[in-house]
């Protein structure tokens, strides 16, 4: 980042395929952008553009949407993380989710949202 642009960016995520995938589009998109919310939401679409969960997993595709823009918004001085995030689709964990319509339930080890970081998972 230099000055609010992005100059370059590595978007790497885990747990989503057999290996590390790489988010080369969204990448791309970032280069040379100002950060702001709709710009990391596009981020966060491109990054997971063209995925193709199995059969009982299309809810996590929404949340590494959500994990990718929050990532993106995450570079912003803190003071402005959560301005300008206007994308309506974007995952509310806090929200009854997809997670527990299919009744899953949280359990020990089971990752929850900090409510003190939204930005940022723990294990309860």
């Amino acid at each position: 980042m230099t000055n609010g642009v992005c100059t370059d960016a590595r978007i790497a995520l885990g747990a989503v395929a057999p290996g590390a995938y790489r988010a080369a589009a969204a990448e791309e998109f970032l280069k040379g952008r100002a950060i702001d919310g709709d710009t990391a939401a596009k981020a966060g679409e491109l990054a997971l553009q063209g995925a193709k969960p199995l059969s009982r997993n299309a809810y996590k595709i929404e949340i590494a949407k959500t994990l990718v823009t929050r990532a993106v918004m995450g570079l912003l001085p803190d003071e402005r993380q959560h301005e300008n995030l206007t994308d309506t689709s974007v995952y509310d964990p806090t929200a009854l989710s997809t997670f527990h319509r299919c009744g899953s339930t949280a359990s020990p080890g089971a990752a929850v949202v900090d409510p003190g970081k939204p930005s940022r998972l723990h294990l309860e």
